[in-house]
């Protein structure tokens, strides 16, 4: 038989680098009727990794969501309930906002995560110089200007942090995003052991 933790809060304020986070229930079943919020924003950080270690809740209804910068307003990465792990989740920017809600029947064990900050260092800004994206939102292709004569590597990823496309090239390139779904990505260009991070939005 279940038995009541502690209320989670709202409106949690997370700024350490790399922390470890759960529901509030530590070891408990998590509260019916429950109602939090958690805005991880890092002090210095250009974005943010978050991998999960536990997740039990009642499928469909108890459910964490993920958004992509300060509040629920922000895109939504993802709502996540029952008992798979989700997948790693990489923000595009540096912050994340996280709320749990749960309905009024059945709890469960409740989920954990650990989070890492990415920083972006003094020679990341110069090579941000070297390189140009547009349009911006896109529809069919992308186009990257660059002024370097080296061969540079493009890798671009989802909200979910998952990898949709790579490429080495040298030179402008354009890129055909038409497979791509509707949503916000982030480009991530690397070139003598240096990277730059970039977003964009695919609006066809």
């Amino acid at each position: 038989m279940p038995y009541f933790a502690d209320y989670c809060n709202q409106d949690n304020l997370l700024i350490d680098t790399t922390r470890t986070l759960e529901d509030g229930s530590g070891l408990s079943y998590y509260w019916n009727n429950t109602h939090c919020s958690w805005l991880i924003k890092p002090r210095g950080t250009s974005q943010i990794k978050l991998n999960f270690t536990n997740f039990n809740t009642e499928a469909n209804y108890d459910v964490l969501s993920i958004y992509d910068g300060e509040t629920d307003q922000a895109p939504l990465i993802g709502s996540f309930s029952s008992n798979q792990l989700p997948n790693e989740i990489l923000s595009t920017g540096n912050a994340l906002f996280l709320t749990f809600n749960t309905n009024d029947t059945i709890q469960g064990q409740g989920w954990e995560l650990y989070y890492t900050s990415i920083f972006v260092g003094i020679e990341q800004n110069n090579l941000e110089n070297q390189f140009q994206l547009f349009p911006n939102p896109v529809n069919n292709y992308l186009s990257i200007i660059s002024k370097s004569p080296e061969n540079y590597t493009i890798h671009i990823y989802n909200v979910l942090g998952e990898e949709v496309y790579s490429q080495t090239a040298k030179n402008d390139l354009q890129i055909n995003t038409a497979s791509l779904n509707n949503g916000l990505y982030l480009i991530e260009i690397s070139q003598q052991q240096q990277k730059i991070r970039k977003k964009f939005i695919v609006k066809h």
